[in-house]
């Protein structure tokens, strides 16, 4: 069995790649880890006496924390992915340029508000300021989490 599957995260998000003798295959590219995804096809192309140029990339689904960092692998690159995943990127028109945290910033919204939500619903008329101060809550306790645990989210330009 060839070896040619790799797997790269930062304890958050991950991504994979396949080495062929004509390029690499990216399956997905978070922001927080794109140019560190480079920095690893390098070596192992290196070592590997295999090209580290991307020729496609497959997208898991449209969300800017799978592909935030997809434009740093350039245009001519081949883009695989559901027909919905298309629609979506084009529905919400997003280039996920330089801006890393943004896709943070959106996926930790999403988090507080799965948190938050139930809660909001439960308590709302019955504990007072529970619509007003629940998210920002659920965002301290989610980030203060993270932080004493070491858990990703950093950006390494």
């Amino acid at each position: 069995m060839e070896k040619n599957r790799y797997w790269v995260t930062d304890g958050t998000y991950q991504a994979a790649f396949l080495t062929t003798r004509e390029g690499v295959v990216l399956f997905d590219a978070p922001p927080t880890i794109g140019h560190n995804l480079q920095r690893a096809i390098d070596q192992i192309a290196s070592a590997n006496g295999v090209s580290n140029k991307v020729t496609h990339i497959v997208y898991s689904h449209h969300h800017a924390d799978h592909l935030g960092a997809s434009s740093l692998f350039g245009r001519d690159v081949v883009r695989i992915g559901h027909i919905e995943t298309k629609r979506l990127l084009a529905r919400d028109n997003d280039p996920y340029g330089n801006n890393s945290w943004a896709a943070v910033k959106t996926y930790q919204a999403a988090q507080v508000d799965y948190a938050a939500a139930p809660v909001i619903k439960k308590y709302t008329g019955v504990l007072a300021a529970a619509d007003v101060y629940t998210a920002s809550t659920a965002f301290i306790i989610l980030e203060s989490t993270r932080l004493d645990l070491g858990l990703g989210s950093q950006v390494h330009p």
